[in-house]
């Protein structure tokens, strides 16, 4: 019979920990923690690192001192996500935790992909290990909303930013690349910004912003990798062909408009076909507009400056009627506001 050796959900939230230290290496993968845990006493914990790298599993198996490996077979291992089942870039963890001779396993959330879903489960009870999932279970969803939404629906998940002023301004007016855009938010508040784009698997920005700002969309104030960058070009007119060469040319992955098509169906088969887990998408007024007012986004993140006033310039987004604020608090005099869609 199983007998659980430490708290269940003290030891899942270890693993989600430790799942959030692949930034954003780990993609297009979840992202996932493991401890191995015998007489209360973490005795082994890993994580994924990186795309093509071992599991978290295998990890935490081998970061177990010598002196530990004999208390493996009557240890619980702990993992946020369903051990996989099938030989991907790496063998599947289930096979291994099986040789190990590892007698419980407890699991935060199946995975959703059907290459997986229940498999690694059923193949750990059919060799006679003692499963037991759901442990935490909000938590382990709330940690891969990301994998999750992209595996249910095929779309990535859209995450919404931008910063104003207090009055609700985004930048002065401006109509050349010449004139810099205004910086609303603190240095402290950019890093937090680098930290979000290290997160997310890719960045959309739009025609407006591209020629403009010629922004780099880096991460150069915080740590992590770099996301692929889009650029949204959102008309076919002959003269976006210079901007659509340039944009390929230094790397950018450009999604277009076909003749006769509408913005949104464009949008929409654009996101379908894209693949990725996550978009960041920062600007401009325009295209958030876009994501916004066609249910097209999962979150929404808005830093607003409460000492800047611009009386004019370019509006803010129009805040949709159907988003509920998470969360909210200050850096220096930024006001950082995060919405979900209801």
């Amino acid at each position: 019979m199983y007998i659980c050796t430490m708290d269940e959900v003290t030891a899942m939230k270890r693993c989600i920990a430790l799942a959030q230290n692949s930034i954003g290496y780990h993609h297009p993968n979840p992202k996932v923690g493991c401890i191995i845990v015998h007489n209360n006493k973490i005795i082994g914990e890993g994580f994924h690192h990186k795309y093509g790298y071992e599991h978290a599993e295998v990890m935490a198996m081998r970061s177990v001192k010598p002196e530990y490996l004999e208390f493996i077979q009557k240890s619980t291992l702990f993992v946020n996500l369903e051990p996989c089942s099938h030989y991907g870039n790496t063998p599947p963890c289930a096979d291994m935790i099986i040789k190990s001779g590892i007698k419980n396993v407890v699991i935060g959330t199946k995975d959703p992909n059907p290459i997986v879903s229940g498999k690694g489960i059923e193949k750990l009870r059919l060799s006679g290990i003692d499963v037991s999932v759901g442990i935490a279970e909000d938590e382990c969803l709330k940690l891969n909303r990301r994998f999750f939404k992209s595996i249910k629906t095929g779309n990535p998940y859209i995450i919404i930013k931008w910063a104003e002023s207090s009055d609700r301004f985004v930048d002065i007016n401006r109509d050349s690349n010449k004139i810099n855009p205004i910086q609303i938010s603190s240095i402290s508040s950019r890093s937090l910004l680098h930290s979000w784009r290290a997160k997310e698997e890719a960045i959309l920005i739009g025609m407006k912003t591209f020629i403009l700002d010629e922004p780099l969309l880096n991460v150069r104030y915080s740590k992590g990798p770099d996301p692929k960058k889009i650029l949204w070009l959102s008309d076919n007119r002959a003269s976006s062909k210079n901007i659509f060469d340039n944009a390929i040319k230094n790397g950018w992955i450009v999604w277009t408009i076909n003749k006769n098509e509408d913005q949104v169906d464009a949008l929409r088969r654009n996101l379908n076909k894209c693949q990725f887990r996550s978009i960041l998408v920062e600007g401009g007024t325009d295209t958030i507009n876009l994501f916004l007012h066609n249910n097209l986004w999962d979150e929404c993140r808005i830093i607003k400056n409460e000492k800047i006033y611009l009386q004019d310039g370019v509006k803010a987004p129009l805040s949709p009627e159907n988003w509920s604020a998470s969360k909210s608090f200050k850096i220096e005099d930024d006001r950082i506001s995060i919405f979900k869609k209801l």
